[in-house]
């Protein structure tokens, strides 16, 4: 299981993280002349941090009556403007910019159980883990008790017994998906 995990993180940060200015090669095309509509990696990072906050990424799972089960997460900015005074409030009754949106649907058997809403939520806890770059701030917003729980748990899993860990824990979400996440938020 370990193993596996290394390997999948490998994987999911080469195609899920952002390249930061740094981690550009100089022999990689022009992107900018591809199309000036959408940003580049290093562009969102900027943007998502431009006023000295942690980077607000937004995350979500839903289930619908079909039993596809959707992850959603979404890398957004405060509207903060420079006309804003010190200490103003104004910027919290504007819409936040988003930045970035990843979403997923799972298949509709992950080992050999169906999707269920725990299960797209932590999810959504590891595409931000592995979109966002090691070393920055990270605030989460969710509006699921049960995937911050599960996320924490697993984070703390050093003070639950085995039969705890497995049963309390891991037991509403696939199993593999638990031991990621535990093996993710370990690092």
């Amino acid at each position: 299981m370990q193993q596996n995990s290394i390997n999948l993180t490998q994987h999911l940060w080469a195609i899920l993280m952002l390249q930061t200015p740094e981690d550009l090669n100089d022999n990689d095309p022009d992107d900018t002349s591809i199309n000036d509509t959408f940003l580049l990696d290093h562009e969102i990072l900027e943007h998502a941090m431009q006023h000295d906050l942690p980077i607000f990424t937004s995350i979500d799972g839903s289930l619908d009556r079909n039993g596809i089960a959707t992850v959603t997460m979404c890398i957004i900015a405060p509207d903060i403007k420079d006309t804003d005074e010190t200490g103003s409030s104004n910027w919290q009754s504007r819409f936040a910019k988003i930045l970035l949106i990843c979403s997923w649907c799972l298949p509709k058997h992950l080992g050999t159980s169906p999707p269920c809403i725990n299960m797209a939520e932590s999810l959504s806890f590891i595409i931000g883990e592995y979109t966002i770059p090691t070393d920055f701030p990270i605030i989460y917003i969710t509006d699921s008790n049960n995937a911050r729980a599960l996320q924490k748990r697993a984070h703390n899993s050093h003070y639950f017994t085995h039969w705890k860990k497995v049963r309390c824990v891991k037991q509403g979400i696939e199993y593999s998906i638990a031991s990621h996440l535990e093996y993710l938020t370990s690092k």
